[in-house]
């Protein structure tokens, strides 16, 4: 006698799940399956994302399937969870598969189901909200899509994903970056029709320590108006430094190569005299970084303008030596720029040092400015020496004088002295 074996409702949604299948999952929920012990392992909600088969993620979803894998008895946010594991949440399955190349309106639609879900909108867990699992994460922040249906969503609380936003640069909790809760609050007015300065005002009075946060930002994407209002606010200090990069607003901005940037810092009394790691603000102005910190090209025009405008201030770090034992006017005379040449000069730079290899300035030099850089190094060692001369006879010329005449004294001291 033959036995038939037939498959539980439970095993039968996981078959559906797993070949894609919108018709045998409907059959298998309808023959009562047991959604707890599909949730067991991962949110059944996953496949489907990945298939952008919104059917069956609605289906599995008004059924009961998992919002959130659990990580432990206490089902907490994805957000401490090991990374590896993401791929294990749905909401950050969604998002991965809406910034590749291949979405579709499939995957937005799904999306759009999970932000306006209850777990993510629950204010007795802020942690869970959309926002706080995108800003772990901000590189999907980066599709404008995405950013236009998160932040126009009727689903989507402002404020109380701003709420966390803010806490988690406040404790630095998840590494949130200072000046990326500006980036966020820019797009939610754009894409919210709020107005941003008055988002930017409402935080700052409640929270008067993201000022610098927000100037940080302010600078870092060359916003000149937002920097003026910003510092005219008491609580704005022009020169606190950035608290992953050490740079302070005006190490950004010549780094950058913003130069009416930089100009309205100087004017509004950021010290030239600053350094950063990548050294003073006379090196950082003469290369700009690229985001892995390598040598990107050189833009002339920005690196002239901005040593100028240094150099208009006497930095008194002029002669600051690095690790090749060279200063900025090594930099300067490889690139060619007499102007600049005869600027760093004139304000005392060193003309005889010699680096590591022991190479002097002409041996390093550019060649096209390499006889006018000669004539300068000479005019500035002749003036050294005109001025030595000089110094030496006024000396010599006193001391005979002291050692050949009398010094009258006052005839009170003189009187003094007959009586002693």
């Amino acid at each position: 006698m033959l036995r038939i074996f037939t498959k539980s409702p439970t095993e039968q949604l996981k078959n559906a799940i797993k070949n894609n299948s919108y018709s045998k999952a409907v059959k298998a929920i309808q023959n009562g399956v047991d959604m707890k012990e599909i949730n067991k392992s991962m949110s059944p909600l996953i496949k489907p994302i990945y298939k952008s088969n919104y059917e069956l993620f609605e289906l599995l979803l008004k059924n009961g399937a998992s919002i959130n894998k659990n990580v432990d008895k206490n089902d907490d946010s994805p957000l401490l969870a090991d990374y590896r594991l993401l791929a294990d949440y749905p909401l950050l399955a969604s998002l991965e598969k809406l910034s590749s190349k291949k979405k579709s309106d499939q995957d937005y639609k799904i999306f759009n189901l999970l932000i306006a879900h209850p777990y993510f909108n629950d204010h007795a867990h802020p942690e869970r909200t959309v926002l706080a699992f995108i800003m772990k994460y901000n590189a999907f922040l980066r599709e404008e899509g995405i950013k236009k249906l998160l932040f126009s969503h009727p689903g989507f609380d402002i404020n109380l994903n701003l709420m966390v936003l803010v806490t988690q640069v406040l404790v630095a909790k998840n590494e949130v970056n200072e000046y990326l809760l500006g980036h966020v609050l820019q797009d939610i007015s754009i894409y919210s029709n709020i107005d941003f300065n008055q988002l930017l005002n409402n935080i700052i009075n409640d929270h008067p320590e993201l000022g610098n946060s927000f100037l940080i930002y302010a600078v870092e994407e060359n916003k000149l108006e937002l920097v003026s209002y910003l510092l005219t606010r008491p609580e704005i200090d022009i020169h606190k430094k950035e608290q992953y990069s050490f740079d302070a607003p005006l190490c950004i901005a010549v780094n950058n190569g913003h130069v009416d940037m930089a100009r309205l810092l100087i004017n509004a009394g950021a010290n030239v005299n600053v350094s950063s790691p990548h050294g003073t603000l006379l090196e950082a102005a003469t290369y700009h970084y690229d985001p892995k910190m390598n040598y990107v090209k050189y833009n002339s025009e920005q690196y002239h303008t901005i040593m100028m405008l240094l150099l208009e201030h006497r930095p008194n770090n002029i002669n600051h030596l690095n690790n090749d034992h060279e200063t900025v006017l090594f930099r300067v005379v490889r690139l060619g720029e007499l102007a600049v040449c005869k600027k760093l000069i004139e304000c005392g730079a060193d003309v005889d040092i010699v680096n590591k290899k022991g190479e002097t300035l002409t041996r390093v030099a550019n060649d096209k400015i390499i006889n006018e850089l000669y004539q300068l190094i000479k005019d500035k060692k002749n003036s050294l020496t005109t001025s030595l001369s000089l110094a030496t006879s006024a000396f010599s010329q006193f001391a005979t004088q002291t050692t050949t005449s009398s010094i009258d004294l006052p005839e009170s001291s003189q009187q003094i002295k007959q009586k002693l």
